[in-house]
């Protein structure tokens, strides 16, 4: 006896269509073609989320030091806070162009072979 095909739930969807111009690709070959934007050895640029999230864990660890080293009370401590940080961020994307600027004329002249 043939077997019976199951009932689809009545609010089931439409049935599934596979598209027959979209081919399946595994992951390796998806790293393949993806493009290089940098060498693995080379050195990073400035990233201004690694510079904010640098500057904030300063900032939080000046305010307690305020608060209970520096004897500062709650408000003015804050508003010292938030100048350090506000003056912590151009100087360190200063500081991290100037190294960022080094480490690729070192990297440039290595990979030249001009050591």
């Amino acid at each position: 006896m043939a077997k019976r095909r199951k009932r689809r739930r009545p609010k089931a969807g439409p049935q599934p269509v596979k598209h027959p111009g979209r081919e399946v690709e595994s992951a390796s070959e998806k790293k393949k073609d993806a493009p290089v934007r940098r060498e693995p050895d080379a050195p990073r640029p400035v990233s201004y989320k690694g510079l904010a999230i640098r500057a904030g864990i300063v900032a939080a660890l000046f305010y307690p030091y305020l608060l209970y080293i520096g004897g500062e009370s709650p408000s003015v401590a804050l508003i010292w806070t938030v100048i350090a940080f506000a003056i912590m961020m151009p100087v360190g994307i200063a500081i991290d162009h100037v190294r960022y600027r080094l480490q690729r004329k070192r990297y440039d002249q290595r990979v030249s072979g001009a050591e």
